[in-house]
């Protein structure tokens, strides 16, 4: 069985000093991005990729920021 993409992967750069990049995913961006915003003001969300299944996303999600520098 194919599961739907309907869900959006994205990066959050909370653009302050000492905070770590963080993943997340979503079906409605531009939402969640003004969700971030009461948190970091100053952040940034970017797409990445396509859109994938929710299961798929979930996964991305899971493996962690450890590789991602702090901001």
């Amino acid at each position: 069985m194919i599961k739907e993409r309907d869900t959006i992967k994205y990066l959050l750069y909370p653009n302050m000093e000492g905070h770590r990049v963080l993943r997340g995913c979503t079906s409605d961006l531009k939402r969640r991005e003004e969700e971030h915003r009461v948190r970091y003001p100053a952040g940034t969300v970017e797409q990445v990729g396509h859109k994938s299944s929710r299961h798929n996303a979930l996964k991305w999600v899971k493996q962690g920021t450890h590789n991602l520098a702090p901001v």
